[in-house]
Formats: C-alpha cells, structure tokens, sequence
C-alpha cells in the first residue's frame, strides 16, 4: 500500500476566500456597461441591452419578468426628472474612498434622500478620479420599495462585472426569491458575491392600497391576503377592522474585487407600513438603511470589510424578520384557539335544532380549510428561508468563506463571530416557529376530519329523517288523498258503484299496494343475489329437451317434434342471455 494519503472526496467541494481579495489589485471599473454595448452597436434599446447577453440565444424567463415591471417606464423621463422619476425620494447613496485620516474629506456629500433621477445623475459620475471628490472604492445603494425607475437609473450605470450581479439581485427582489450565498465565479475576473434575499410575510391592519391604473407601475408585485375570517383582535382601537398579510423582501447584495472596493446593494418593501425615507440625522448618527431605519448602524463610521459588513446586515436584518414572524404565528395561534373555543360544540352532538348544528359544523368545516391554506402558506415561506440557512450553514455550505474570519484569533474580529452566533441563535428560534406552525397545521387537520366525520353523521340523520318523513307521507296520507280523489269522481265516469261502506276498505287495499311496491323497490339494489339463484336454475334444466320446444313457441310455429332444429346448451344460453 502506497504510504501517501488520498484526498477525501469533499476536498473537490471545499470553499475558502481567496486570499487574493484581501490584497489591493487597483481594479477600477468606471465605465458603464450599456454605453460600451452602445458603442459597439449591440442590438436592442438600452434596458434590453442590461437584460441581456448578446451571445445567449436561450430565452429567459426572468428576462421577460423584469422587462413587464419595467414597462411603461421613459428613459426620456429618467433623464429629465418628469413625472415618478423626478418626484419620488427613495433612495440613498454612499460614496467612500478607502480608509482615510481625519483630516481628510473622504466621503462625497449627497442629500439623504434621492430621486431616480438624481441618482441616475450622481451614478453616472466617474467612481475614480473626479476632480476635488474622493473616489468611489466602497458604495452603497440603497432603494425602498424598488419602482421601475429606479431599475432603469441601476441599469443605465452599472459596471460590466455588475451586471450580471444587478440582474440577479433585481429578479429575485421582484420575485421573492430565497437565497443566502456567496458567489465566486472561476471563469474571468475573480469577483466576489454575497447575496442575501429573504422573504417574508408582515401581517398589518387594513388591504394595501390599490394602485392608478394610469401610472406606470410603482411597487413590486406583492400579494395581500384577507385574514378577515381569523377576527383578529387589536389592543389599539385604530387597528380595529380587517388585518392582512403583506408579501415583503429583503434583499442585500455586496459584489467587488476585493476589501477595498466594493459595491453594495439594499432593496427593502416596506410600501405596507406607508413609510419614507427618514433624513434627518438624530444624535450625530446618520443611519445606514441598508442595516436599518433606526441607527443600528452609523453610516459615519463604516465598515470596511465586505464580509464583516454582510454579516453585520444579515444579523440585523433576519432579527427584524424573525420579529415579523413571531407577531404572525403568535396572533394566528391565538385567533385558532379563540375560535375553538367558541365554536367547541361543533365536534359533539349538542341539544337543540339539527338544521342549525348541522350548518354550524359546515361553517367550522370552511373555517378549519381556510386556516390550514393560510398555514401551508406560511410554512411555505418560513421553510424557504430556513431550507436556505441550512445549505448556508451546513459543512460544505457557503458558511466555509467565513471561517478564515471567525477561526482567527485577532481582537479585530469579535464582531463578525458575534454576527454568526446571533444569526444561528435567530435561526433556531425560527425553527420554533415552524414547528408550531406544524402543530398546528396537524391539529386543523385533525379537527377537519373530526368535522369531516360530524357532518357526514348530521347528513346520514337527515336522510334517514326525511325517508321516514318521505314513507310515512307516501304510506299513509296518499292512500287516504288517492281514495279522496276516487270516490269524488263522477258516478257515470266510474265502471263500479261507489259505496261509501267500502271507502275504509279501499283505502287499506291503496296502503298495500303501496307497501308492497316499497318492498319491491328496495329488494331491486339486492337483484345480482336472486338473478344468480335463477341463472344456476336455468342452467340446470335439459336443454336438449326444452329448448326447442321454447324456440318454437317463441318463434309462434308448431313444429313437429322430428323436424324441430336441437340446438346446444351454449345457443340457449346465449339466447336467454346466462
């Protein structure tokens, strides 16, 4: 035996970050890649440009998903800031060289809150080398409630080695898409990715508002569900009424060559709370609302690594996530159990009107359907993002591009080691979650067999109810309305004489018959048991005696016995059809 070591095959699997990434490679990318596209006369209008690569023939249906919510929007208008492009402020950029003294301006002033427009014009500006500007090295975008516009500005000014990231990160932001993971393509330039996009579902009072059907599409397509039937309860009298479930996303994207230049993307909903961009600085703490809207982290002293930096987001923003969820399941549970309670005698026999129970079980058993679709669609979400975590998490997972950071002993790191035990911590709590929703969808299940099994009980009681009714009607009061009837026809119309001694009589020989015709009915259901006794019996008579005479009768000849054709016992059978 060879005394060399074989490598284990989960070697060819293994991921680590490229150390390559920690060093300054000078890489400056500026131009934009749909004005070098234009340039070399690529085929299509600017956005079909971004969307697409020239040399992929192979549809997209993703493609096709952007373009119909992008639709409607004017590059025209983008440029010249008319109409949504120019009014909107929903965004905020910011622009930072690399780590610099005090003494020097390394951070380009802009207003808090941006319009696509502006932002269009402020992207459009060179990252390196503007006159008395620092440069762009580390920049962060963020966009509340992406609109079509501000697709449109990302589009006109990303970078070649961004595209392919924004294209992805767009698609999946539009389409609630569920993926935490880290990216390092090995063919081209290395450029790293980390991405995080988690759905969720955020349960307010009121249905959203609907949208003009004149105006360009301005919100993501989002899904509201009236959970009106829970009877959701409210401590604050302003959220008496209907409450609904909001579809919402989180999406965070940090794409670069390495630590000192980078480029990250924030694309959060929150269209359901009716809320703007704040842009006010409270107590010298200017938030960065890729993290938060509530100075969770300050823009003012930032964070330079990329990884520490989407760790950093990742904790915050699955915390806030998990908050959404446990305010969800925790009202959801509560409204289940409220309204078993209430309607307990629905999964037993209680005195009183059987219509009435009968139609309160019904109403229980429509009850119980509706809350397990609204917990199959909660489970759906949930476990998408804890399916996601998982594969993040496992021993092959993503989570290995981290482990030079949380396995070093320098006193630098603490935060990022930090960030990933309270993310873990977050997950488990997660899982708690889906498990109650488990239980619970079990425990509907359950009551709707019960129901189930109730309401076939109350309708087999009623059938049996109305065929007494139905008998005793037919046996008993017709008889009686049919001999009426007789004995009121005309003397000359009826062949017998009507004497009025015999009208109890005629009534009792109605009553037989009628009986007599119930017996017959019900045995016809029985007829395959009595047809066989008859089969067999038939099968046992002499055919070569019998049938010819049978034929000949049937046929209404009188043959002589010599001249009459013997047919074989198969012929007869096949005529009496046994």
């Amino acid at each position: 035996m060879s005394g060399q070591r074989g490598h284990h095959p989960s070697d060819c699997y293994a991921k680590a970050w490229d150390p390559e990434f920690s060093e300054d490679r000078n890489f400056k990318e500026d131009k934009s890649y749909v004005e070098c596209k234009m340039g070399i006369n690529a085929d299509g209008d600017d956005f079909g440009i971004f969307l697409r690569d020239s040399e992929d023939s192979v549809p997209s249906s993703k493609v096709g998903e952007v373009e119909e919510f992008v639709r409607g929007a004017c590059l025209d208008d983008l440029k010249s800031g008319a109409g949504t492009a120019g009014q909107r402020r929903g965004a905020w950029l910011d622009d930072r060289s690399t780590p610099c003294s005090t003494t020097t301006r390394c951070v380009r002033e802009y207003e808090r809150r941006l319009t696509a427009t502006t932002l269009y014009r402020l992207l459009k500006l060179p990252r390196y080398g503007l006159p008395d500007t620092p440069d762009a090295n580390r920049r962060l975008i963020y966009i509340q409630n992406l609109d079509p516009y501000y697709i449109l500005a990302l589009a006109q000014t990303s970078s070649f080695h961004q595209v392919t990231v924004l294209r992805d990160a767009i698609w999946k932001h539009l389409a609630l898409q569920t993926s935490i993971r880290v990216k390092i393509p090995h063919i081209g330039y290395p450029i790293f990715q980390l991405e995080l996009h988690i759905p969720y579902l955020a349960l307010r009072p009121g249905p959203p508002k609907v949208p003009s059907l004149k105006k360009v599409n301005r919100n993501p397509p989002r899904q509201w569900t009236d959970l009106s039937f829970l009877a959701i309860e409210s401590s604050k009298l302003q959220d008496q009424g209907v409450y609904g479930i909001h579809e919402a996303q989180i999406s965070v994207v940090i794409c670069g060559s390495d630590n000192r230049r980078w480029v990250g993307y924030g694309f959060v909903d929150k269209k359901f709370d009716d809320e703007d961009m704040g842009d006010a600085q409270e107590e010298g703490i200017l938030d960065d609302p890729i993290a938060s809207d509530y100075g969770r982290i300050d823009a003012n002293l930032p964070l330079w690594d990329p990884r520490e930096y989407f760790l950093s987001i990742f904790e915050i923003r699955i915390d806030q996530v998990l908050k959404e969820w446990e305010f969800l399941v925790r009202t959801v549970e509560r409204s289940i159990k409220r309204y078993r309670t209430q309607h307990s005698f629905t999964l037993s026999p209680q005195p009183g009107k059987e219509g009435d129970q009968a139609e309160d079980i019904k109403k229980s058993f429509d009850w119980t359907h509706q809350t397990m679709d609204l917990l199959s669609q909660l489970l759906d979400v949930l476990s998408e993002t804890i399916k996601a975590w998982e594969i993040f998490n496992s021993p092959s997972g993503d989570i290995n591009y981290f482990s030079d950071i949380y396995s070093s002993q320098d006193a630098q790191q603490p935060r990022t080691r930090l960030s990933l035990r309270a993310i873990k911590e977050t997950m488990e709590t997660m899982e708690g979650l889906q498990q109650k929703l488990f239980l619970l969808d079990k425990s509907c299940r359950n009551s709707a067999e019960a129901l189930q099994l109730r309401l076939t009980v109350e309708n087999n009681e009623a059938v049996q109810r109305n065929g007494v009714t139905t008998e005793f009607t037919v046996s008993i009061i017709s008889p009686v309305a049919l001999a009426i009837a007789f004995y009121s026809m005309p003397q000359a119309a009826v062949p017998v004489k009507l004497d009025p001694k015999y009208f109890t009589v005629v009534i009792l020989f109605i009553m037989v018959l009628v009986k007599l015709l119930f017996v017959i009915l019900c045995a016809m259901p029985r007829r395959p048991w009595w047809w066989k006794k008859v089969v067999a019996w038939i099968k046992k008579l002499r055919f070569d005696e019998v049938g010819p005479i049978w034929l000949a009768l049937r046929r209404g000849h009188n043959y002589p016995d010599n001249t009459i054709d013997i047919r074989t016992t198969e012929d007869m059978e096949m005529t009496l059809g046994v």
